[in-house]
């Protein structure tokens, strides 16, 4: 990352950071300081960050409204890559706060907690498996 980026959230993933920038890139940095920034939300800022380190998925969402669903892969040549896997959008606003676990993903956006069922496999786009597990949670205040 660059001086001029500024960290909007991170999270560890294994033995990297995972840092999600204002300028809509996400960073993953190595235990040996390698950084590999990959473009993300299109200049939106990262603000939320989420994995699930079993599935080596990786959640992140942004002033858009958009999450986008992320699995890590190791290359032949021990470098990292993200892969798009798809996106959930936050009916009413972008997400500020994002947790997975146990096969579920929660996203906090206004006063609501949407949760979505998790299938994520190799081989398909998780915008139609994931669609159908979508639940509101209103919070009371």
């Amino acid at each position: 990352m660059s001086s001029n980026d500024r960290v909007a959230s991170f999270e560890t993933m294994g033995a990297r950071c995972v840092i999600g920038s204002a300028d809509g890139a996400i960073v993953l940095v190595s235990k040996d300081g390698k950084a590999h920034k990959f473009e993300a939300h299109r200049g939106k800022a990262v603000e939320a960050l989420a994995v699930d380190e079993r599935r080596m998925v990786l959640y992140s969402a942004s002033h858009d409204g958009a999450i986008l669903v992320w699995k890590l892969r190791e290359t032949s040549d021990a470098k990292v890559d993200l892969e798009l896997k798809g996106a959930l959008y936050c009916p009413d606003q972008y997400a500020t706060q994002l947790r997975c676990f146990s096969g579920l993903v929660f996203a906090a956006h206004g006063n609501t907690v949407s949760c979505w069922i998790a299938k994520v496999r190799n081989s398909c786009s998780l915008a139609r498996s994931l669609a159908r597990g979508l639940l509101h949670i209103i919070l009371l205040m």
